[in-house]
């Protein structure tokens, strides 16, 4: 499972693209980390790893290190500075999106739930054609968008829409000059389509 914590917002630059307006001064505690690596990780610490996030993360570069040293070794779960767990970064510092904290760890109940709540189709996704090929139910892209998990930005739906006709256009390119690599990767399931590559029996 890979942790993300949010070490700060804090950040030395000011690029005009940084979609985070509200720029605060909070920080996690080295507190709050070793919670989480009691709690949840060290159970299960050959299958972990740690993301460091920010703001612009090396500003705490003390706090890395020394999380590196309280650990040795490190299912995808980010923590916001207040110690709270999110399924994602951009629902950091929701409370409508918390689901556990680095005391208690992993509220199952509020996971599920929130996952339930990500998966009720809207309305207007049931009468799209490409409803089913589509990344409508990204809850995390449409809360970036929208504010909302379960309504999609016009401009996404258009770039999805954009991207199916590419993409079929391109399947129909590679199928017809018989290409092995795709033909093998989507008509063929027991194919163990990485392996081959690494081993460059395909070209």
């Amino acid at each position: 499972m890979n942790y993300t914590l949010h070490l700060t917002e804090n950040c030395n630059l000011k690029c005009k693209y940084y979609y985070e307006k509200n720029i605060t001064n909070k920080e996690i505690s080295f507190e709050n980390i070793k919670l989480l690596i009691d709690n949840e990780i060290k159970e299960n610490k050959e299958s972990c790893f740690i993301t460091f996030y920010g703001g612009e993360p090396l500003l705490k570069k003390d706090l890395i290190f020394s999380t590196i040293d309280y650990i040795n070794s490190m299912k995808s779960i980010n923590v916001g500075t207040d110690g709270n767990f999110y399924p994602c970064i951009q629902f950091i510092e929701n409370s409508d999106y918390i689901i556990g904290n680095c005391k208690n760890g992993i509220d199952f109940e509020a996971r599920k739930n929130l996952i339930d709540r990500a998966q009720k189709e809207h309305e207007t996704f049931k009468k799209c054609s490409i409803n089913k090929r589509c990344n409508h139910t990204c809850a995390c892209q449409n809360y970036l968008t929208t504010k909302d998990i379960n309504k999609l930005s016009p401009l996404t739906c258009e770039f999805e829409r954009i991207m199916k006709q590419i993409s079929d256009e391109l399947a129909e390119k590679l199928y017809k000059n018989n290409s092995k690599l795709f033909i093998q990767k989507y008509y063929n399931k027991n194919y163990d389509i990485l392996k081959q590559i690494l081993d460059k029996k395909i070209i």
